[in-house]
Protein backbone atom coordinates (compact mmCIF):
# COMPACT_ATOMS: atom_id res chain seq x y z
CA UNK A 1 0.00 0.00 0.00
CA UNK A 2 2.71 2.34 0.99
CA UNK A 3 4.55 1.71 -2.19
CA UNK A 4 1.45 2.13 -4.50
CA UNK A 5 0.63 5.76 -2.99
CA UNK A 6 4.15 6.89 -3.30
CA UNK A 7 4.00 5.80 -7.02
CA UNK A 8 0.46 7.68 -7.29
CA UNK A 9 1.68 10.69 -5.27
CA UNK A 10 5.01 11.13 -8.20
CA UNK A 11 2.35 10.36 -11.20
CA UNK A 12 0.39 13.39 -9.69
CA UNK A 13 3.52 15.33 -9.52
CA UNK A 14 4.27 14.73 -13.13
CA UNK A 15 0.45 15.35 -13.99
CA UNK A 16 0.84 18.82 -11.76
CA UNK A 17 4.12 20.14 -13.04
CA UNK A 18 2.75 19.87 -16.70
CA UNK A 19 -0.13 21.68 -15.90
CA UNK A 20 1.43 24.32 -14.01
CA UNK A 21 4.03 24.68 -16.75
CA UNK A 22 1.19 25.45 -19.45
CA UNK A 23 -0.97 28.10 -16.83
CA UNK A 24 2.79 29.77 -16.17
CA UNK A 25 3.92 29.84 -20.21
CA UNK A 26 3.93 33.80 -20.83
CA UNK A 27 6.11 33.82 -17.46
CA UNK A 28 8.37 31.11 -18.32
CA UNK A 29 8.58 32.48 -22.13
CA UNK A 30 9.74 36.13 -20.34
CA UNK A 31 12.01 34.89 -17.81
CA UNK A 32 13.76 32.69 -20.79
CA UNK A 33 13.91 35.82 -23.83
CA UNK A 34 16.91 36.24 -23.67
CA UNK A 35 18.77 32.85 -22.85
CA UNK A 36 16.17 31.48 -25.55
CA UNK A 37 19.05 29.47 -27.51
CA UNK A 38 20.72 28.65 -23.97
CA UNK A 39 17.22 26.67 -22.93
CA UNK A 40 16.28 25.33 -26.24
CA UNK A 41 19.87 23.88 -26.41
CA UNK A 42 19.83 22.63 -23.08
CA UNK A 43 16.22 21.57 -23.14
CA UNK A 44 16.82 19.73 -25.88
CA UNK A 45 19.70 17.62 -24.13
CA UNK A 46 17.60 17.14 -21.58
CA UNK A 47 14.91 15.81 -23.80
CA UNK A 48 17.10 13.48 -25.76
CA UNK A 49 18.75 12.02 -22.66
CA UNK A 50 14.79 11.28 -21.09
CA UNK A 51 14.54 9.33 -24.52
CA UNK A 52 17.43 7.70 -24.44
CA UNK A 53 17.96 6.69 -20.46
CA UNK A 54 14.10 6.36 -19.85
CA UNK A 55 11.78 5.31 -23.32
CA UNK A 56 14.17 3.23 -24.77
CA UNK A 57 14.53 0.54 -21.97
CA UNK A 58 11.04 0.32 -21.03
CA UNK A 59 10.56 -0.01 -24.75
CA UNK A 60 12.51 -2.95 -24.54
CA UNK A 61 10.68 -4.00 -21.48
CA UNK A 62 7.62 -3.67 -23.49
CA UNK A 63 9.51 -6.11 -26.31
CA UNK A 64 8.67 -8.97 -24.24
CA UNK A 65 5.26 -9.20 -24.25
CA UNK A 66 5.01 -7.35 -28.14
CA UNK A 67 7.55 -9.29 -29.31
CA UNK A 68 9.30 -7.45 -32.54
CA UNK A 69 5.94 -5.73 -33.06
CA UNK A 70 6.67 -3.08 -30.88
CA UNK A 71 8.70 -1.38 -33.92
CA UNK A 72 6.58 -1.31 -35.95
CA UNK A 73 3.53 -0.08 -33.68
CA UNK A 74 6.55 3.04 -32.64
CA UNK A 75 6.98 3.69 -36.16
CA UNK A 76 3.40 3.60 -37.49
CA UNK A 77 2.93 6.18 -34.14
CA UNK A 78 5.84 8.03 -35.24
CA UNK A 79 4.33 8.38 -38.90
CA UNK A 80 0.61 8.99 -37.71
CA UNK A 81 1.43 12.00 -35.75
CA UNK A 82 4.26 13.46 -38.26
CA UNK A 83 1.47 12.81 -40.64
CA UNK A 84 -0.79 14.88 -38.57
CA UNK A 85 0.99 17.64 -37.99
CA UNK A 86 1.80 17.91 -41.50
CA UNK A 87 -2.12 18.15 -42.66
CA UNK A 88 -2.30 20.86 -39.76
CA UNK A 89 0.65 22.79 -41.24
CA UNK A 90 -0.24 22.53 -44.47
CA UNK A 91 -4.14 23.68 -43.97
CA UNK A 92 -3.07 26.68 -41.96
CA UNK A 93 -1.05 27.51 -45.08
CA UNK A 94 -3.96 27.32 -47.44
CA UNK A 95 -6.41 28.65 -45.83
CA UNK A 96 -7.34 32.20 -46.24
CA UNK A 97 -7.25 32.43 -42.44
CA UNK A 98 -4.37 30.39 -41.45
CA UNK A 99 -5.70 31.35 -37.55
CA UNK A 100 -9.05 29.50 -38.20
CA UNK A 101 -10.99 28.41 -35.20
CA UNK A 102 -10.95 24.75 -36.77
CA UNK A 103 -7.14 24.12 -37.63
CA UNK A 104 -6.69 25.92 -33.53
CA UNK A 105 -9.12 23.01 -32.12
CA UNK A 106 -7.22 20.69 -34.27
CA UNK A 107 -3.69 21.43 -33.02
CA UNK A 108 -5.07 21.84 -29.36
CA UNK A 109 -6.86 18.42 -29.73
CA UNK A 110 -3.29 16.80 -30.91
CA UNK A 111 -1.49 18.78 -28.05
CA UNK A 112 -4.16 17.41 -25.96
CA UNK A 113 -3.65 13.71 -26.90
CA UNK A 114 0.07 14.32 -26.69
CA UNK A 115 0.42 15.84 -22.85
CA UNK A 116 -2.24 13.17 -22.14
CA UNK A 117 -0.66 10.31 -23.20
CA UNK A 118 2.56 11.32 -21.83
CA UNK A 119 1.43 11.12 -18.26
CA UNK A 120 -0.85 7.96 -18.81
CA UNK A 121 1.86 6.40 -20.25
CA UNK A 122 4.57 7.14 -17.35
CA UNK A 123 7.62 5.15 -17.38
CA UNK A 124 7.47 3.01 -14.36
CA UNK A 125 11.35 4.45 -13.76
CA UNK A 126 10.05 7.96 -13.81
CA UNK A 127 6.64 7.04 -11.65
CA UNK A 128 8.72 5.32 -9.15
CA UNK A 129 11.51 7.70 -7.83
CA UNK A 130 11.28 11.36 -7.12
CA UNK A 131 14.11 12.32 -8.73
CA UNK A 132 13.54 10.75 -11.88
CA UNK A 133 10.05 12.65 -11.96
CA UNK A 134 11.29 15.59 -11.14
CA UNK A 135 13.58 15.70 -13.96
CA UNK A 136 11.57 13.74 -16.47
CA UNK A 137 8.77 16.91 -15.72
CA UNK A 138 11.53 19.05 -16.66
CA UNK A 139 12.65 17.17 -20.02
CA UNK A 140 9.10 17.60 -21.20
CA UNK A 141 8.06 20.99 -19.52
CA UNK A 142 10.53 22.58 -21.45
CA UNK A 143 9.03 20.75 -24.65
CA UNK A 144 5.52 21.91 -23.51
CA UNK A 145 7.12 25.90 -23.38
CA UNK A 146 8.02 25.31 -26.55
CA UNK A 147 4.28 24.20 -27.51
CA UNK A 148 2.69 27.20 -25.67
CA UNK A 149 5.01 29.73 -27.31
CA UNK A 150 3.66 28.55 -31.41
CA UNK A 151 0.35 27.86 -30.27
CA UNK A 152 0.36 31.22 -28.65
CA UNK A 153 2.04 33.01 -31.79
CA UNK A 154 -0.43 31.45 -34.30
CA UNK A 155 -3.44 31.57 -32.16
CA UNK A 156 -3.33 34.69 -29.63
CA UNK A 157 -7.15 35.64 -28.58
CA UNK A 158 -8.23 31.80 -29.10
CA UNK A 159 -4.87 30.39 -27.03
CA UNK A 160 -5.47 32.52 -24.01
CA UNK A 161 -9.12 32.69 -23.63
CA UNK A 162 -9.61 28.84 -23.75
CA UNK A 163 -6.79 26.79 -25.31
CA UNK A 164 -4.39 26.98 -22.34
CA UNK A 165 -6.75 26.36 -20.04
CA UNK A 166 -7.74 23.14 -21.84
CA UNK A 167 -4.81 22.05 -22.14
CA UNK A 168 -3.88 22.40 -18.21
CA UNK A 169 -6.56 19.06 -17.90
CA UNK A 170 -4.66 17.35 -20.03
CA UNK A 171 -1.84 15.68 -17.59
CA UNK A 172 -4.24 15.55 -14.96
CA UNK A 173 -6.92 14.27 -16.81
CA UNK A 174 -3.96 11.39 -17.73
CA UNK A 175 -3.17 10.83 -14.73
CA UNK A 176 -6.59 10.20 -13.27
CA UNK A 177 -7.52 7.55 -16.02
CA UNK A 178 -4.38 6.04 -14.97
CA UNK A 179 -5.14 5.54 -11.59
CA UNK A 180 -8.56 4.98 -11.97
CA UNK A 181 -8.48 2.01 -14.57
CA UNK A 182 -4.95 0.94 -13.61
CA UNK A 183 -4.23 -0.18 -17.28
CA UNK A 184 -3.07 -3.84 -17.37
CA UNK A 185 0.15 -4.77 -19.16
CA UNK A 186 -0.61 -4.79 -22.89
CA UNK A 187 -2.16 -1.42 -22.59
CA UNK A 188 0.54 -0.37 -20.87
CA UNK A 189 3.00 -1.58 -23.17
CA UNK A 190 1.32 -0.06 -26.59
CA UNK A 191 0.67 2.98 -24.97
CA UNK A 192 4.20 3.64 -24.70
CA UNK A 193 5.11 2.49 -27.66
CA UNK A 194 2.63 5.07 -29.36
CA UNK A 195 4.28 7.84 -26.74
CA UNK A 196 7.85 6.96 -27.90
CA UNK A 197 6.65 7.32 -31.84
CA UNK A 198 5.11 10.78 -30.70
CA UNK A 199 7.55 11.53 -28.42
CA UNK A 200 10.79 10.93 -30.57
CA UNK A 201 8.72 12.99 -33.51
CA UNK A 202 8.13 15.78 -31.26
CA UNK A 203 11.89 15.71 -29.95
CA UNK A 204 13.41 15.39 -33.08
CA UNK A 205 11.79 17.40 -34.87
CA UNK A 206 10.75 20.51 -32.67
CA UNK A 207 12.83 20.51 -29.69
CA UNK A 208 16.73 20.52 -30.53
CA UNK A 209 17.31 23.26 -32.41
CA UNK A 210 18.61 24.71 -35.70
CA UNK A 211 22.42 24.54 -36.45
CA UNK A 212 22.22 28.54 -36.32
CA UNK A 213 20.26 28.75 -33.10
CA UNK A 214 21.78 25.86 -31.59
CA UNK A 215 24.53 25.86 -28.73
CA UNK A 216 26.20 22.69 -28.70
CA UNK A 217 28.05 23.29 -25.47
CA UNK A 218 24.65 23.58 -23.64
CA UNK A 219 23.51 21.28 -25.59
CA UNK A 220 26.17 18.91 -23.73
CA UNK A 221 25.65 20.33 -20.49
CA UNK A 222 21.79 19.20 -20.69
CA UNK A 223 22.67 15.40 -21.78
CA UNK A 224 25.67 15.05 -19.04
CA UNK A 225 23.51 16.92 -16.34
CA UNK A 226 20.32 14.63 -17.02
CA UNK A 227 22.70 11.26 -17.41
CA UNK A 228 24.86 11.90 -14.17
CA UNK A 229 21.63 12.33 -12.45
CA UNK A 230 20.08 9.33 -13.43
CA UNK A 231 23.38 7.61 -12.56
CA UNK A 232 23.66 9.10 -9.57
CA UNK A 233 19.92 7.97 -8.28
CA UNK A 234 19.46 4.76 -6.47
Amino acid sequence: MQRTLEILDYGLLVAVILAGIYLAGPRIRRFLRRRENVARSAGGGIAAAYVFLHLFPEIEASHEWLGDAIHFVILVSFLVFFGLEQMLWRRSEAAANSHSSQVFWMHIALSWLYTWTIVFALPAGVAENLVIALLGSAAIGLHLVYKDYVLRSHHPDDYEFAGRYVLTLAPLAGWLVRVLTAPSEPVSDLSMALLAGFLLQNVFRNELPGYEHSRYGWFVVGVATYAALVLLTP
